[in-house]
């Protein structure tokens, strides 16, 4: 195709034109003698000029003409009261294909980014930085069809804002691969490789996204539509299944076999490889249950240590081998490979001990001796009014983040929910939230406040909110007569919890100005947020939310904060365990309550994880015990639920 000379070049002289210019401008005029006539601007990146296509032998040609396009046009240059401008004999639109081929910087006005020399650094920088070969095969195969290599360096980043112009999403591209090489230098643990490769394609789809013309950059119709991320993965899949990449249909029919073998438990225990490869699936499934681990003879290094991203690591029982036989369970704790021996105790403590002077996971404990309280109840409370469906009123306040699971654990239960989102944009919103809640509380026969990290879940911030809202006295006066004159029940856990406490209705029933004697929730000593499952045990049946259970029963549990230490006076402490207060207390592998951090998460007093009011009627506790459901902790022994739900909407029956 004949790219003619530039405009800066025809508009020194008169001469022919042949070449391809970008067309703006163009309207169809009349002359003097009412003859039509085209009046346009020829462009390219050095300049424009005037032009026009008159009637010849009595036809316009064309007879149509759209603006802002590229044409191959022949005339010449002629000077009109001292100014240049064409005369055009002949004009052909380019077609999508031929334009697909050119380089749109030609045209373009002179732009701040070199997107070729972004192009070619990061060309070179992805030569040395990927080693793995289907990642390296991607980049090839990418960049080396025919077309996208140009686009790519003369794409713009944005319309508007960041890298705008001709050039632009090389030049950002290259500057996020470089900030991504200086973090993976930063932290070597992290799969070098894979964030490079997310640096170098990660805006890739803007090249669809956006159309970049000598006249604008603007967006597609299927960038609107899709946006550049969606396009990007369509635009990359079928080179990376080319590469070797993992394929979708691949990944879900891996999917769909490890599910088979899982449900028909012919697989007993699956993993999926992280950073570590299969290696460290194998030394943290061993861990996990003390066993050891024989590695077939066939096994390499690189099937150890090699990526193995969308695989999954399984252990068989009496099935036939499925993918690649990578070894059999030891009895003992060694690691064998081709006649070398690990010792699996010695490389636990190695693998546990490597940032324990960083984040602890073993806080010296004095083993004080911790009283495993039991309260038998004679007698419980029982409600004013029966119900066959107790409401139940759960209130969202900023940072909450439980209450569907709460309202789902209370439907399921036979109750009704409703969750109530507390406004707090402008004080009219707080007022407007007071008034609609106290106005639902009278209706209500329980509340249930949520967990989340309220105030960012600080010792200082927690809950603040939630107690200066139940504070105000029409909600107070609410709660007051929804627990003293109606008998209700109210349950806080984790989050609600702390706000239970810090309001003084655990553990003296009712809201009341709390000082530096009353009970509190602090930091956990480990000093961070625990999210594990832990061991709890009926320490008392006083709480009519607790009359499914037995004292004595250990159910497990999940939980997840960073302040959940339960502190109070020894003086008080006996006295909640003398009432029956004292509702549930983390317990060891033998159901005794302990202070070992490996079971008491956070190092409450006591090992309590959860108490109750003077009647039983309000509970607090740490644990989510209304994340349960079918299929959920398959793999952990123990009782999940403790019918916490279930015994609270019998109570109303």
């Amino acid at each position: 195709m004949n790219r003619g000379d530039s405009i800066s070049a025809l508009i020194q002289r008169e001469q022919p034109v042949d070449g391809v210019y970008a067309l703006t401008g163009v309207q169809k005029r009349l002359d003097k003698k009412s003859n039509p006539y085209w009046d346009l601007v020829l462009k390219d990146r050095s300049g424009s000029v005037a032009a026009k296509i008159w009637m010849t032998r009595g036809r316009l040609v064309p007879e149509s003409l759209d603006n802002d396009i590229f044409a191959h046009v022949v005339g010449r240059v002629e000077f009109f009261n001292g100014m240049p401008q064409v005369k055009i004999s002949g004009v052909t639109p380019l077609t999508p294909g031929e334009i697909a081929g050119m380089d749109i910087s030609e045209f373009l006005p002179p732009s701040p980014y070199d997107g070729r020399g972004a192009y070619g650094e990061l060309m070179s920088l992805a030569d040395r930085e990927f080693t793995y070969a289907p990642w390296k095969n991607l980049v090839k195969g990418f960049f080396g069809e025919e077309g996208n290599a140009t686009l790519f360096m003369n794409a713009s980043a944005a319309t508007a804002m960041h890298h705008a112009g001709a050039g632009g999403l090389a030049v950002h591209t290259l500057g996020v691969f470089r900030a991504c090489q200086a973090e993976a230098d930063l932290y070597p643990d992290i799969d070098r490789q894979i964030l490079l490769a997310g640096a170098l394609f990660h805006d890739i789809g803007k090249m669809r996204e956006m159309r970049s013309t000598a006249f604008e950059t603007t967006y597609t119709p299927e960038g609107n539509l899709m946006g550049h991320l969606t396009l990007g993965v369509l635009m990359l899949e079928p080179y990376c299944r080319k590469a070797g990449l993992p394929d979708p249909q691949s990944l879900l029919a891996h999917f769909r076999l490890v599910t088979k073998l899982l449900r028909t438990g012919a697989a007993v225990a699956a993993y999926t490889p992280g950073m570590g490869g299969p290696a460290e699936a194998v030394m943290k499934m061993a861990f996990g249950n003390g066993f050891g681990f024989d590695f077939d003879e066939k096994v390499t290094m690189e099937d150890l240590f090699g990526y193995a991203y969308g695989s999954f690591v399984l252990e068989l029982d009496g099935h036939e081998p499925v993918g690649k036989m990578l070894g059999t369970i030891r009895p003992d704790s060694r690691f064998v490979w081709h006649g070398e021996s690990v010792n699996g105790v010695a490389l636990q403590k190695a693998y546990e001990e490597k940032l324990e002077p960083v984040y602890s996971c073993n806080i010296p404990d004095a083993q004080v001796p911790v009283e495993t309280v039991s309260f038998q109840a004679q007698t419980r409370v029982c409600p004013a009014a029966k119900t066959g469906r107790p409401k139940v009123l759960i209130p969202v306040f900023p940072g909450t983040n439980c209450e569907y699971d709460s309202a789902k654990a209370m439907m399921d239960a036979g109750a009704e929910a409703e969750i109530f989102v507390i406004r707090n944009l402008t004080a009219a919103a707080i007022a407007q939230s007071v008034e609609e809640f106290a106005g639902k509380l009278k209706k209500a026969q329980m509340v249930f406040l949520p967990g989340g990290f309220s105030g960012g879940d600080e010792p200082d911030g927690s809950a603040k909110f939630i107690t200066a809202f139940f504070r105000n006295a029409a909600i107070k006066e609410a709660i007051t007569a929804l627990l003293e004159e109606r008998d209700g029940l109210m349950l806080g856990i984790c989050n609600g919890f702390q706000a239970l406490i810090k309001l003084g209705l655990l553990p003296y029933g009712k809201i009341l100005d709390t000082d530096a004697d009353c009970p509190t929730l602090t930091y956990n000593t480990i000093g961070r947020h625990q999210s594990r499952l832990v061991r709890t045990r009926i320490a008392s049946n006083l709480s009519p939310w607790l009359s499914g259970t037995q004292v004595g029963e250990v159910y497990t549990v999940p939980i997840s904060h960073g302040e959940g230490r339960f502190l109070a006076e020894e003086a008080l402490v006996k006295q909640l365990a003398a009432r029956g207060q004292i509702a549930t207390q983390y317990v060891d592998l033998a159901g005794n309550a302990t202070t070992d951090v490996h079971f008491n998460p956070n190092g409450s007093i006591y090992a309590i994880e959860g108490i109750t009011s003077p009647d039983g009627r309000i509970l607090g506790k740490m644990g989510h015990s209304e994340r349960k459901g079918f299929g959920l902790y398959k793999n952990v022994p123990g009782e999940f639920d403790m019918k916490l739900f279930e015994s609270a909407v019998k109570y109303f029956k």
